[in-house]
């Protein structure tokens, strides 16, 4: 059997403002929990630091922490721009 994949590519559904809501108020979660675990993992890292410990893996995981926090600040911000776009 042959199948034709279509080439249209279709615009996606916008998502009610309920969904919308629902979506920002986990991403905040996510971001309050997010930073209160990239403050405990600083402050390991600096008693780490204090005795001379070796911080490499330590320093990688805080970097991964770091840049899965920026990918929830961009789906905040996204989210925001979707509920209240610019009027400009």
């Amino acid at each position: 059997m042959s199948f034709r994949i279509s080439r249209s590519v279709a615009q996606p559904v916008p998502l009610d403002h309920a969904l919308l809501h629902a979506r920002l108020a986990a991403a905040e979660d996510h971001l309050a929990a997010g930073e209160l675990r990239l403050a405990r993992m600083r402050a390991c890292l600096a008693r780490q630091r204090a005795f001379r410990l070796n911080l490499t893996d330590g320093a990688a995981t805080l970097r991964a922490m770091e840049y899965v926090q920026a990918q929830w600040q961009r789906q905040r911000r996204m989210l925001l721009d979707q509920l209240w776009p610019d009027p400009g």
